[in-house]
């Protein structure tokens, strides 16, 4: 909390003077896209998940599911995939964060800020860089995306805060801390298999469901009149 406090007051000068200078040179410390999260599945068990994590964003490296087979479902899944340590798929890089997040209430479409702090250093918040996400209607509450945090401008063994936030006067909609390791093979071809593993059952699951919706769709069959 002592963190955030000083992130709060220290951010708006941050933000606006690291921003002319990222623009300037470029700055390339992280490529991020984010989407507005699409149920397919109505969610009528169970408390809602924007509900249970508002105010959180879960981090992951493995894909989230774009179906779920109840609120219950879909709590528990992020539960079970939610991670507070990440290292990156080869030597020099980049960490691939997957992340959602949830609100307390719906947000209106327009473009927001992902913003991240080097928080190491408790009382020395350094800002980073931010990326956008732009829900694509209003009333949404969760937002999903995908982002890789490159070197130099990540570094291994450093803890970080991300933060989604409307814009650089106002509190952050949503937010979570993470640490940054260094290169582990072993962890880095784990990482790889259940990353293929859950996109292979996803594109299993839609196949099934496209299928599904065909065969419902079909005419139902009559005998033929002689």
């Amino acid at each position: 909390m002592q963190a955030q406090s000083t992130i709060t007051t220290q951010r708006k000068t941050l933000m606006q003077s690291v921003r002319k200078v990222s623009r300037l040179l470029g700055f390339t410390g992280v490529a991020l896209v984010a989407s507005s999260l699409v149920i397919t599945s109505p969610l009528a068990k169970g408390k809602k998940p924007e509900d249970v994590y508002k105010g959180q964003i879960i981090l992951s490296d493995r894909p989230f599911p774009t179906r779920f087979k109840s609120n219950d479902h879909f709590v528990q899944h992020m539960k079970s995939v939610r991670q507070g340590e990440f290292w990156p798929s080869t030597q020099d890089g980049p960490w691939q964060i997957e992340y959602m997040a949830f609100f307390a209430k719906p947000l209106p479409s327009h473009t927001y800020s992902v913003v991240y702090f080097d928080v190491t250093d408790k009382n020395k918040p350094i800002f980073v860089t931010e990326g956008t996400s732009t829900p694509q209607k209003d009333g949404l509450r969760i937002m999903a995306g995908f982002a890789e945090l490159k070197p130099p401008h990540f570094q291994p063994d450093h803890r970080y805060l991300i933060l989604y936030t409307p814009n650089v006067n106002q509190p952050a909609l949503a937010e979570a801390e993470f640490v940054l390791r260094p290169f582990d093979p072993r962890r880095a071809a784990e990482a790889r298999e259940r990353r293929d593993a859950l996109l292979r059952e996803q594109h299993e699951a839609e196949q099934a469901e496209k299928e599904k919706q065909a065969k419902d769709k079909a005419p139902a069959w009559e005998p033929p009149n002689w």
